[in-house]
């Protein structure tokens, strides 16, 4: 006789993952640093399974697939993806932007997202203040 202690009584059903993010993710990925895979997958594509950070999560994933090279610019696509970066992390935007640009982890996170997505070794901290301090003042 066999006892189904191990598996529920019924299965349940899983849900079916985002089209749009399944496209940003195959497109990031065809360009992205293959030693970064493991990080990108356990700090962003996890998060699909939740539906606070899935509307923010697409608009991450869009704002990174727009940008293929980080090489040249780092004015316009920093603002860019540091904002999307911020609606992801702070969902129930609880922080202005200026405490965003202030704020140490968010600005690690972004410092991360950098290395992982874009293969770009820790750019300066002035590099970094200037084109985010400068967001302050466009907004």
């Amino acid at each position: 006789m066999k006892w189904p202690i191990f598996t529920p009584a019924h299965k349940v059903p899983r849900e079916p993952v985002d089209e749009e993010v399944e496209h940003f993710v195959r497109l990031i990925e065809s360009r992205s640093p293959r030693e970064y895979n493991i990080e990108r997958l356990t700090h962003y594509y996890n998060y699909r399974t939740i539906s606070a950070y899935r509307k923010p999560l697409l608009s991450l994933l869009e704002t990174i697939s727009r940008s293929p090279s980080f090489r040249d610019d780092l004015g316009i696509t920093t603002r860019e993806i540091f904002l999307s970066l911020k609606r992801f992390y702070d969902p129930k935007n609880r922080l202005t932007l200026a405490e965003a640009v202030a704020d140490k982890q968010l600005r690690r996170k972004f410092e991360d997202l950098l290395l992982y997505f874009y293969g770009r070794n820790r750019p300066s901290a002035d590099e970094i203040g200037a084109s985010l301090n400068e967001l302050i003042f466009h907004m």
